[in-house]
């Protein structure tokens, strides 16, 4: 009996932490094994917004400063929250940057921390980010 209830407890999938499944990466009947995922989980208990600051408004950003997220399912409502992470590479289109004039094109993915203890974010929901200068 107790080398049953080992293997039945074996066969059940427990997540890390509380989330939201994205995708299921494995089909019924695969064989699934601790290095290799069966499902994509997005977390909820960290929200973050990713947004894109140009180059020319790069040197006024910085970590852990405070911004202002807004949707536009909430109108005149707002969340707080805080920079966590600036990218260290940019991105930019075209590819190949030529010219000083196409270099102002760059953007720099820059993650904002939000505090959403009504939830009310949602993965993929637009939103706009108003970064507080102090």
């Amino acid at each position: 009996l107790k080398m049953a209830e080992y293997k039945l407890s074996q066969a059940t999938l427990i997540a890390p932490e509380a989330g939201t499944i994205r995708n299921r990466l494995m089909q019924p009947g695969d064989m699934a094994a601790p290095n290799k995922p069966v499902y994509l989980l997005s977390l909820d208990t960290t929200k973050w917004v990713r947004a894109y600051v140009n180059e020319k408004d790069l040197g006024r950003i910085y970590e852990g400063m405070p911004a202002t997220v807004t949707i536009d399912s909430l109108p005149g409502q707002t969340l707080s929250g805080t920079v966590g992470f600036i990218s260290g590479t940019a991105e930019f289109t075209p590819k190949q940057v030529q010219t000083t004039e196409l270099r102002t094109d760059l953007v720099y993915e820059v993650r904002i921390n939000v505090e959403d203890p009504n939830n009310v974010l949602r993965l993929g929901m637009p939103a706009t980010v108003t970064f507080d200068n102090k």
